[in-house]
């Protein structure tokens, strides 16, 4: 299991980031789960590739973060965007247990 630094950036009317990212750091998730990012070829940019996944995150962190769209996570030396809602966050319907995880779909280019 990894942990992240979440970055929560300010955007300015076009969508871009204001100011450097270090300075929109909210907080580190610990118990990360990393669900299998696809490692592909970025078409027309020999030598890139594009990783998408999804990454669980437990419910209980000692940080209180709560990741959500738009937020960018540095997992190691890579830094990710997430690119949905938080997912698969209801009661499960056959057992009544609330789930110990929520996931995000995260995207990144190196």
């Amino acid at each position: 299991m990894a942990s992240a630094q979440v970055f929560r950036p300010s955007r300015d009317w076009k969508g871009q980031t204001v100011g450097q990212l270090d300075d929109y750091l909210i907080g580190t998730v610990t118990g990360v789960v990393m669900g299998g990012p696809s490692v592909q070829p970025v078409r027309n940019f020999p030598g890139t590739v594009s990783t998408e996944g999804q990454i669980g995150i437990p419910f209980d962190q000692e940080s209180e973060v709560v990741v959500q769209q738009h937020d960018r996570l540095l997992i190691g030396s890579t830094l990710y965007a997430v690119v949905s809602d938080r997912l698969w966050t209801d009661v499960n319907v056959l057992t009544g247990s609330q789930p110990s995880y929520y996931w995000v779909e995260i995207r990144s280019t190196t």
